[in-house]
């Protein structure tokens, strides 16, 4: 039997397809709006990434709905865990908080392509951003300030 872990990982490989595959449409689109040089695809592969990007557009607030939904019912079952009569059954103890994980995995999916489509390119310097909040203003503010109230 597969370990608690490995659905999981399911979504978060969908995830890291994702922002692969958004990343390299943010260049594309980038670099042909610029008319840097002319990325020509085949009309075959052109044809499937714009059924892609539309299969994302359609169903991107269905998604946002489903995480939610999942992360209130995976809040709500997590209660489930107490009751003294289930504590015996191992899965629904190690799989009743399965909608939270998840809800919280597709709401990633969701952000990702939320952010990918209001900001096309400057999409991908959002993780170096945040990276850099955190190591030089986050880290240096939690450190003046326990300095401050010590």
């Amino acid at each position: 039997m597969f370990g608690k872990q490995n659905i999981f990982t399911i979504f978060q490989i969908l995830w890291i397809i994702e922002i692969n595959y958004l990343g390299l449409n943010a260049i594309m689109n980038f670099v042909n709006k610029r008319n840097i040089f002319n990325i020509i695809l085949p009309n075959e592969i052109e044809k499937y990434n714009n059924i892609i990007l539309n299969i994302f557009n359609k169903y991107s607030q269905f998604i946002f709905c489903l995480s939610i939904g999942l992360m209130l019912c995976g809040a709500c079952f997590t209660f489930i865990k107490r009751i003294n009569i289930i504590k015996d059954y191992k899965n629904v103890i190690m799989y009743i908080d399965f909608g939270w994980e998840i809800g919280i995995w597709l709401l990633f999916i969701y952000i990702t392509y939320y952010i990918y489509y209001n900001l096309g390119i400057i999409w991908l310097f959002i993780p170096c951003v945040i990276f850099l909040f955190k190591t030089y203003v986050w880290e240096e503010f939690f450190d003046h300030s326990k300095k401050y109230y010590n």
